[in-house]
């Protein structure tokens, strides 16, 4: 049925997740941290991406809607990035990478 992945690919759930992480990433620079340069939102999204995942996350996972308190912050990007199935958090290189594009 042509669901397996290539070798050495990425599944295509997988990269869907992914696509939806990366836009949630650069939506969240484009609005939060537009006034930094790409490698400095890069650095600030992963600092807030690890404290996201180490304190709120663990209790937001099981969320199936986005928490109405997190709307027009970064963590409402932070959210959707984490629940888009990809992995989460990733280092600033692949952030540069991300925001780059």
């Amino acid at each position: 049925m042509g669901l397996k992945a290539p070798r050495g690919g990425v599944p295509w759930w997988l990269e869907e997740g992914m696509r939806r992480r990366d836009a949630a990433l650069r939506e969240l620079a484009e609005r939060h941290l537009a006034e930094f340069s790409p490698s400095a939102q890069a650095r600030q999204i992963h600092l807030l991406a690890l404290r996201y995942g180490a304190s709120a996350w663990s209790h937001d996972q099981t969320a199936s809607e986005m928490p109405a308190r997190y709307s027009g912050k970064p963590s409402e990007w932070l959210w959707r990035a984490f629940k888009s199935g990809a992995p989460m958090p990733i280092c600033e290189r692949q952030l540069r990478n991300i925001l780059a594009r």
